[in-house]
């Protein structure tokens, strides 16, 4: 199984793994062929509001439905390098019209482990956008991996968990006394361990924007303050047996990417960043092929997604380029997104070039920087094609 070159890389190699958010199809088949090519394992990371069960009737910023969507993830990895995840799973905004919340969260939980998923991310505090108590969470999350636990033994799958939240807090002495009650609670009902944890990472996402420590200027001390705060809950998780995992690392430099490991951060994800690129590259696309008119109306469509709005104050305060191009890849997979790229298609054509592996392949440089800049080894290279 891919999750076990991931177990391996974790408890003996001396680099940070990273995880990619599945933000589109071209970020999801470049993550795909980086981790083939190196031999590196990379997680695959999907939300919610990237790719869901069929059944609830909504698919996301891939296109595809959960199960279309592990197909497509094993059709490539043919070394099977990567882990498939469930990215912030439980009840979360995209419920939040719905009847029957918590429902609709275990049935898309069933149906990722139906379709294969090999890792499972509970999150507690989403229903409560951010703002639950230790206890509330607590609750949601225990009755989540019940669900899991359960399913995965009727469906004969095998799954590992992570647990936590992102939330951006410095409360160490909260983050102990989680730990302390979800190791008890598993003990208690004779699971295995959880993998990973999510945590307080010094990471955040606004805009186009890392607003989290990583981000502020280096104090010059040999250990600052919130660095000792990161190492901290570093060996808290690493106490209960759990990797430290820092979500939300896009934007960060190299130097920012290459402290995470040596912190004690076992694992890094990402999404927003590339999305970005993606869009980017569009747009330069357009301007190479004196396209104006196809800009102008793919810049419209994203800022009229109001996908912005979700983005944090850093969004909210930016120019309207700016909101369209952070909103880029949320309109990806539509309809009128697709209409678009198809007269880009025809203007790239005649010049000899594929719009969709040129994407790809642009986000495969970044992602085997960030591989590099992660801490693996210098040596890795793709692959000579056979």
């Amino acid at each position: 199984m891919a999750v076990d070159k991931l177990l391996e890389a974790l408890s003996s190699q001396s680099f940070c793994q990273l995880g990619i958010e599945a933000v589109s199809r071209n970020a999801v088949d470049a993550a795909i062929e980086v981790a083939n090519d190196c031999a590196r394992p990379i997680m695959i990371r999907v939300a919610r509001d990237q790719a869901e069960a069929s059944v609830l009737g909504r698919t996301g910023l891939t296109g595809l439905d959960t199960a279309t969507l592990a197909v497509r993830v094993r059709e490539r990895d043919r070394g099977g390098y990567v882990t498939l995840c469930r990215h912030r799973g439980g009840p979360g905004p995209e419920d939040a019209e719905a009847a029957n919340v918590l429902r609709r969260a275990k049935i898309s939980l069933t149906a990722d482990l139906e379709a294969g998923f090999q890792m499972i991310h509970v999150d507690g505090t989403r229903a409560y956008f951010g703002a639950a108590t230790l206890d509330e969470e607590l609750e949601l999350q225990n009755d989540l991996i019940d669900h899991v636990e359960l399913e995965s033994r009727q469906i004969g799958c095998e799954v590992v968990i992570e647990i936590g939240a992102d939330r951006g807090d410095e409360d160490l002495g909260r983050f102990e006394r989680y730990l302390d009650r979800s190791l008890h609670f598993g003990i208690g009902r004779d699971y295995g361990m959880p993998l990973m944890v999510a945590a307080p990472a010094g990471t955040g996402v606004e805009g186009m924007r890392n607003i989290g420590y990583f981000d502020r200027p280096a104090s010059g001390a040999l250990l600052d303050p919130f660095e000792s705060v990161i190492a901290e809950a570093a060996d808290l998780a690493s106490f209960s047996g759990m990797y430290l995992h820092a979500h939300d690392c896009d934007y960060l430099r190299a130097p920012a990417l290459r402290l995470l490991y040596p912190l004690g951060i076992s694992a890094a994800t990402l999404g927003a960043e590339l999305g970005t690129l993606e869009t980017r590259t569009i747009l330069q696309l357009c301007e190479a092929t004196r396209s104006p008119v196809i800009r102008s109306d793919f810049l419209q469509l994203a800022h009229e997604s109001r996908a912005w709005e979700d983005m944090g104050r850093l969004a909210l305060r930016a120019t309207d380029l700016e909101r369209a191009i952070m909103s880029g890849h949320h309109v990806f997979a539509s309809d009128e997104f697709l209409k678009i790229k198809e007269r880009l298609e025809r203007r790239c054509g005649s010049a000899g070039v594929h719009v969709d592996q040129l994407l790809k392949e642009t986000l495969k440089t970044r992602i085997l920087s960030l591989v590099r800049e992660l801490g693996a080894p210098t040596v890795i290279e793709p692959l000579m094609a056979v």
